[in-house]
C-alpha cells in the first residue's frame, strides 16, 4: 500500500469523536495532562491497567500493516484540557536504528510523519524540524489524535527504530514537553529484543545521568570509575567535567565526582 492509499485510510480513521460519559482509555496511547505550570506531562499504562504519570517511552508495532502504524495516538480525561487547545508535533533527531546493543546509529531510511496530507520526513541529522498540528480538544475538553508513522519502501523494513520527538502547545504559552519517545518495532526478530530497546531508550535517553559512572560496567560505582575520574582529572578531559563553570577543570568538579561517587546510582 503507498502513502497516498493510506494518507486516504488515515484521513477518516485518525477522526475520533468522543462523549465523556461513554470515555474509555486506549491503553496504548500517550495520556495527557497539564502539570502545576501548565506544561504538557506526559502518562503510559501500565499492563495491569494502572496509569504512571511522567513516563515518555512507548512503542509502534508496525507487524499489521508492512511499513505503516497510527499507534500510538495521544488522549487525554475529558475536561483535563482546555477546549480548543491545541497541539503540534516536532521531530527532535534523525531517525536511529537498533544494532543490538543501542540506538547510536542513524537508519538508512527515513520514518515519514503523516497527518491528513502533510507528510514529514524524519531529519538525515539531530535538527529540530518541525511537523505539524495534529489535533485540538473538543468541546468536552478531550483531546484524542492520531498521526501516521510510515516507511516509503516496497518491502518491509525490519528492525527496532526510534523516534524522538516533542510536542508543542498552539496556544500562546507554547508550552514544549520533554523529549518523548517511540520504539518502532518491525518483524519476529525486533519483537524479541523489543524490551531489550526499551530499557536502553530508558536508560540511557530518559533516566537522570549517574555523574560518577565514568567505567565499564555501567550501572556499577567502583575503582573503576574512580580511576577514570582522576585520569581525565589529570588530563584535562571532559569526562571531568562534572560541575559549573563548565570548560573549567577544578575542585567543585572533584566534590561532585565525590558526592556522585558516595550517593550511587539509582
Amino acid at each position: 500500500m503507498n502513502i497516498q492509499n493510506r494518507l486516504a485510510i488515515l484521513s477518516v480513521a485518525a477522526f475520533v469523536p468522543a462523549a465523556a460519559a461513554q470515555f474509555q482509555p486506549h491503553l496504548t496511547d500517550f495520556q495527557l495532562r497539564l502539570d502545576a505550570d501548565d506544561r504538557i506531562e506526559t502518562g503510559l499504562f501500565e499492563p495491569d491497567g494502572t496509569l504512571v504519570w511522567d513516563r515518555r517511552v512507548n512503542t509502534g508495532l508496525m507487524a499489521g500493516d508492512v511499513n505503516f502504524v497510527n499507534d500510538p495516538g495521544f488522549e487525554n480525561t475529558p475536561g483535563t484540557l482546555p477546549v480548543g487547545y491545541g497541539l503540534g508535533i516536532s521531530i527532535r533527531k534523525a531517525l536511529r536504528e537498533w544494532d543490538g546493543l543501542s540506538f547510536d546509529g542513524i537508519a538508512p531510511e527515513p520514518l515519514i510523519l503523516v497527518k491528513f496530507f502533510d507528510q514529514i520526513p524524519t531529519p538525515a541529522d539531530d535538527t529540530l524540524t518541525p511537523a505539524f498540528p495534529f489535533g485540538a480538544a473538543n468541546s468536552e475538553g478531550y483531546f484524542h489524535h492520531h498521526i501516521g508513522f510510515a516507511f516509503d519502501a516496497a518491502d518491509p523494513i525490519e528492525g527496532l527504530f526510534l523516534l524522538e520527538f516533542e510536542l508543542w502547545s498552539g496556544d500562546s504559552s507554547n508550552v514544549v514537553t520533554d523529549p518523548l519517545f517511540i520504539v518502532f518495532a518491525q518483524g519476529s526478530d525486533a519483537l524479541l529484543e523489543l524490551d531489550t530497546a526499551l530499557n536502553w531508550v530508558e536508560n540511557n535517553l530518559v533516566a537522570e545521568p549517574c555523574l560518577a559512572d565514568l567505567a565499564a560496567p555501567a550501572g556499577v560505582i567502583d575503582l573503576a570509575d574512580i580511576d577514570a575520574f582522576i585520569s581525565a582529572f589529570l588530563t584535562g578531559g571532559t569526562a571531568a567535567d562534572l560541575a559549573a563553570p563548565f570548560g573549567v577543570i577544578d575542585l567543585a568538579d572533584i566534590d561532585t565526582f565525590i558526592g556522585a561517587f558516595l550517593a550511587g546510582c539509582p
